[in-house]
């Protein structure tokens, strides 16, 4: 959800990383659990990491990488009929 959001905030709303860390910064509730089950504000944190990341990869002309594993499009994981071995 966290690459999700800053995917959204980057490319769909087109926030800059300070209005995305003032946006995170109201979340109240949010904080204050993270808080308490982490000892940080993850959520915040991890949503501005790949924040970063997505921009890097912009500044530098890249593709961005996901660092979901397995990536969304992994055969291995994928239903028998998107592999095509559906019987």
């Amino acid at each position: 959800m966290a690459e999700i959001d800053a995917i959204v905030a980057l490319h769909v709303f087109g926030l800059s990383r300070t209005e995305v860390d003032y946006i995170l910064e109201s979340f109240l509730t949010v904080r204050k659990r993270d808080l308490k089950r982490y000892g940080d504000y993850r959520t915040r944190l991890t949503i501005l990491d790949f924040y970063d990341r997505m921009a890097d990869a912009m500044a530098r002309g890249g593709g961005y990488e996901t660092a979901l594993v397995p990536g969304p499009a992994a055969v291995d994981v994928a239903h028998a009929s998107a592999r095509g071995d559906e019987t």
